[in-house]
């Protein structure tokens, strides 16, 4: 039974670390939150619904997917958030919940409130101990590790992630050593937006459905995680997310479910009581 909690709770910690990991990113180069995340994230679980349900393979309708969430992050900087990049920080803030909004409606008009049936691949298993581990529980793992740890070597390993580096901490210093600052502001964007998409497709799969107010309640506790972790920091992002993750799956088989929710909140508090700067403010991206 634990080593079945175990697994539940590092696949959807790693999933909450995804979104996290997005978060932090756009974090350290808009300055903001990004709230309108979690809804991008949504509308290309959506995309990767339509295209499996019109035959694509899973592996294509993921791609979909991740396309269709680095497009948006593309138009979202392009449109909304460059123009008002010297408004301060409020004005993006309220732009991003308003076209947050806008893409929920938008979804609830298309598909309505209730939720869809999300097309997997036959699931298949097999028994650990007294535990029954799923083969889609073990791709949802496996994939989000992949990518995290992906993630995290193009940010500190290469030239693209020297250039995110540099523009966080200094955009004008960067900018004259040759750094095209807003270029890497729209690539970094497109990337954790991408991210997100990955993401919503690994929630899609994991719980079968698939629904407008996807982004709403997972965005929401990434958003805690990135908090907790210490706001702008990748690798924070990466503990928080597998830790609330973990802590959510065994507080709900072992105490109460109804209190799951809480737990990320809870976790919240304790961390900035404990450490008011987060878990791992010292390794940032800017």
């Amino acid at each position: 039974m634990f080593v079945e909690q175990l697994i539940n709770g590092l696949a959807l910690g790693s999933v909450y670390a995804l979104i996290a990991v997005g978060y932090a990113l756009q974090l350290s180069i808009l300055r903001i939150y990004n709230l309108a995340h979690g809804e991008i994230m949504m509308v290309s679980t959506f995309a990767a619904y339509f295209a499996l349900e019109h035959g694509a393979e899973l592996a294509l309708a993921t791609a979909a997917a991740v396309l269709c969430g680095a497009g948006l992050g593309v138009l979202l900087e392009r449109l909304a958030l460059r123009p008002l990049k010297d408004q301060g920080e409020l004005a993006p803030l309220i732009v991003t919940i308003g076209v947050g909004a806008l893409l929920q409606a938008s979804a609830v008009l298309a598909f309505g409130f209730g939720q869809r049936s999300f097309p997997r691949p036959a699931t298949g298993g097999f028994e650990i101990g007294q535990a029954y581990v799923t083969t889609i529980q073990l791709g949802v793992l496996g994939v989000g590790l992949l990518a995290l740890v992906l993630i995290n070597l193009l940010v500190q390993r290469t030239r693209f992630g020297r250039a995110v580096r540099a523009t966080a901490e200094l955009p004008s210093i960067a900018q004259a050593f040759g750094v095209n600052a807003s270029r890497i502001t729209m690539l970094t964007i497109s990337l954790s937006s991408g991210l997100g998409a990955l993401a919503g497709v690994l929630i899609a799969m994991n719980y079968g459905v698939v629904t407008p107010f996807l982004g709403a309640s997972f965005a929401l506790k990434a958003l805690v995680v990135v908090v907790a972790g210490g706001s702008g920091s990748v690798n924070g992002a990466f503990a928080g997310g597998l830790l609330l993750g973990l802590l959510e799956v065994l507080v709900a088989g072992q105490w109460l479910s109804e209190y799951r929710d809480a737990v990320a909140y809870g976790l919240l508090l304790l961390v900035l009581a404990w450490r008011p700067r987060g878990l791992l403010p010292s390794v940032r991206v800017r």
